[in-house]
């Protein structure tokens, strides 16, 4: 087919169509297009004409589409494939380098006590373990699994049971095993008797402890020793008399440092005591930790008998007096007498904490003291803070009638007293208006003597306290001015026994 346009126009859109055709050849089922060059003509008017000849070509059948692909079948899992042993490398010719760093040759150590040998070693093919050897056998051994090349410094240990000189020397093994073994220069040390004793710290009570009675304490210590502790034991001093108290026949501790031991002891018996740990090494040296006090004291308060007060009835601005008696296994420590939940008088600190004591306390009842019945009672005080209060009494405060408000003179204890025991003489050197005595206590068979403590000693009416410090010791004197005023009679405690109160009668000279 020919087509033939005249204007620019119509050959542009025969052009466009002549490319589409063109295209089409080119699918399946289209045509060949063939392209006629156009021929030469003189110019003119008269544009060229493109000729299409389109000829058809032979169809392709469709093709069928891909067959489906079939399932997978399963199947078994291959086994895994194992990683290849690591391979050796080749022997090379030449051992491991050793050296020993320390201990020097000659070196000497107590028995018991550790020796650390310090060596370098290096190896092309690497260090797979390293052994130290004493007298050709091997005490300590280190493996290596990274298998370094070269070991800068390191460490093994071995502890010396008996004395005598010992050759030293370290080996080390490359992965090919003894066949190719580097051995250090060997070095000679020298290790002798142990002569030093264990080191003993009480860690625990570290302090003055007062403990009741029937109570188990217990003690933490820490050993140090160079050979090893074979016997721990607890003891303890009471009254110059050492006792072991406790005891650990199994302890067979052989690690040289930091053995640690803990025990317990229940007392019974009262009293202040020091206590402490020895501990016994392989060797049989001693040693044992600085003391601890310890105050064991009784659970029970003070025992008091029923006191007696006189006069009943009292009138305004009398003295009304009191007479108690109390023991305590831990010492007796103040006497308070109460008037309607008040203490109107108390003794004050009993120095010497003696066990037993009698007590004479006086009040002076206030001359506008509220007339009429009234509720009285004592509280006896221990060292350890217990307390015992004795069972209200009824008293009778009565007014109007004249009393004197202070109590009679006091006589005159000034001079010389000797105790008819020989033990003790008094010299009062001065009478204070107020009762006050300043002077000595001597003790005769021991020739000493110590100042009588002005604030504690005095005279009221008859009676006479007097309290004295002699050689560390407290003395305490609760006496009675007779009526002709040459004797003085009562009881004494104190002393370096802390004796109880104990009968005197003294002699004016």
């Amino acid at each position: 087919m020919r087509i033939r346009s005249s204007s620019l126009k119509t050959g542009g859109a025969l052009l466009l169509a002549a490319c589409v055709l063109v295209m089409a050849g080119c699918q399946p089922g289209g045509f060949a297009p063939t392209v006629v060059p156009p021929t030469a003509v003189a110019p003119s008017a008269t544009p060229w004409v493109v000729v299409v000849t389109a000829t058809p070509t032979s169809v392709v059948p469709p093709t069928a589409g891909p067959s489906p692909t079939p399932a997978p079948t399963a199947t078994s899992a291959p086994p895994p494939t194992l990683a290849p042993s690591p391979t050796l490398p080749p022997p090379e010719p030449y051992p491991p380098l050793v050296q020993i760093l320390a201990p020097a040759e000659g070196t000497q150590y107590a028995q018991g006590q550790q020796v650390s040998v310090q060596f370098t070693a290096s190896d092309q093919s690497g260090i797979d373990r390293v052994s130290l050897v004493v007298g050709g056998t091997s005490v300590a051994e280190r493996s290596y699994q990274n298998r370094p090349t070269s070991i800068g410094q390191d460490t093994l240990a071995w502890t010396p049971g008996s004395t005598g000189q010992f050759r030293l020397s370290v080996v080390a093994y490359d992965p090919h095993g003894n066949d190719n073994a580097g051995t250090a220069p060997a070095v000679d040390i020298q290790v002798n008797p142990k002569t030093s004793t264990p080191t003993v710290v009480l860690n625990s009570p570290t302090g003055p402890v007062v403990w009741p009675a029937q109570q188990p304490l217990q003690f933490q210590t820490t050993i140090h020793d160079e050979v090893g502790v074979t016997l721990l034991e607890l003891w303890q001093i009471k009254n110059g008399q050492p006792t072991r108290l406790e005891y650990d026949p199994n302890y067979h501790a052989t690690q040289p440092w930091g053995y640690q031991w803990a025990v317990s002891h229940t007392w019974s018996d009262l009293g202040e005591r020091s206590v402490f740990v020895k501990a016994q090494d392989q060797n049989g040296a001693w040693a044992q930790s600085a003391a601890v006090s310890v105050n064991v004291v009784s659970n029970n308060p003070p025992s008091v008998n029923t006191p007696s007060y006189d006069p009943n009835p009292v009138t305004q601005g009398q003295v009304f007096h009191v007479i108690v008696q109390a023991t305590d296994g831990n010492g007796l420590k103040e006497f308070h007498l109460h008037v309607d939940d008040q203490v109107v008088t108390k003794s004050g600190v009993l120095d010497g904490s003696p066990q037993s004591h009698t007590w004479h306390g006086q009040w002076q009842v206030p001359a506008n003291f509220a007339v009429g019945p009234h509720k009285v009672w004592v509280r006896v005080e221990d060292t350890v803070g217990q307390s015992t209060v004795t069972p209200e009494q009824d008293i009778v405060v009565q007014g109007g009638a004249p009393a004197p408000t202070q109590p009679p003179a006091a006589p005159d204890v000034k001079g010389t007293w000797r105790s008819s025991d020989g033990v003790f003489q008094i010299k009062v050197e001065d009478q204070h208006p107020s009762g006050r005595l300043i002077g000595k206590l001597h003790l005769l068979q021991d020739d000493k003597h110590g100042d009588m403590d002005a604030q504690q000693s005095n005279i009221v009416g008859h009676t006479v306290t007097i309290k004295a410090t002699v050689d560390g010791h407290e003395y305490n004197f609760f006496l009675t001015v007779s009526d002709d005023g040459q004797q003085l009679s009562g009881n004494w405690s104190g002393g370096p026994d802390l004796g109880l109160l104990t009968p005197v009668t003294f002699v004016k000279s």
